[in-house]
């Protein structure tokens, strides 16, 4: 933990490369604070982690491609980790991005892609209802009211 949090890699430049994988340390001290905790240990204090992630994918653009499935698995953990409301909201907004973007339509579909990258059952068995109906409910909204925003992000993303 203590190395991840020593690391910096838009220190070295603003390159995708150094996006993902800034993107992906920050994940990974996301995901694993909670096993920390489960363990009885608090290694770092989650919100400026999540702070962090939000600050740079709305400041970097990079196009993910193959890699989708592992910003997904770190904005879930975002998601999750995070106490703040807000924080909450706009990360349950990138998720149904997300879903979007991908053309996923159930949730159990995404949980499937997050497991898939890396999951430790014990510790995140139903992790996912504090924000499953946050994201469901964006994805509900009435056509028009919410799509342009969807495809304006998804622009962006590309």
């Amino acid at each position: 933990m203590v190395r991840l949090l020593n690391i910096r890699p838009l220190f070295r430049g603003n390159e995708a490369g150094d996006i993902m994988e800034e993107v992906g340390r920050l994940g990974l001290m996301l995901f694993l604070a909670p096993i920390w905790r489960w363990l009885g240990a608090s290694p770092v204090w989650t919100f400026k982690l999540s702070q962090s992630l939000i600050s740079t994918l709305q400041t970097h653009m990079v196009e993910w491609e193959e890699l989708k499935p592992l910003l997904v698995w770190v904005v879930y953990f975002a998601a999750i980790e995070t106490r703040d409301s807000q924080e909450r909201s706009q990360l349950a907004f990138f998720l149904a991005v997300l879903m979007g973007g991908l053309g996923i339509q159930e949730w159990d579909d995404l949980m499937q892609i997050i497991k898939s990258v890396l999951w430790v059952e014990r510790v995140f068995v139903g992790s996912d209802r504090s924000i499953r109906d946050e994201v469901l409910s964006i994805l509900s909204v009435p056509p028009g009211t919410i799509t342009p925003v969807l495809e304006e992000l998804e622009e962006n993303d590309a």
